[in-house]
């Protein structure tokens, strides 16, 4: 786990991430991230943001067809 530290930049709040964090998730000035709500609380990602409608769709026929796959899963 690493400690984050929310700071002021302008009006705005920030977060700042660690060098080593950075080059870990290969991220750079001006790309995007992601903030995804679990079961467990909130993830940072750097997902491409096509796949983000791919985990949409998902979603939506998970939810769709939730008993059959509940079923299947047995």
């Amino acid at each position: 786990m690493i400690k984050l530290t929310v700071t002021n930049i302008g009006e705005s709040m920030a977060i700042v991430l660690p060098n080593e964090i950075l080059a870990r998730m290969q991220i750079d000035q001006g790309d995007e991230l992601y903030l995804v709500e679990t079961e467990k609380g909130f993830t940072i990602s750097n997902y491409p943001s096509e796949i983000e409608k791919e985990i949409e769709t998902a979603r939506k026929v998970m939810k769709q067809y939730h008993d059959a796959l509940k079923e299947l899963a047995r």
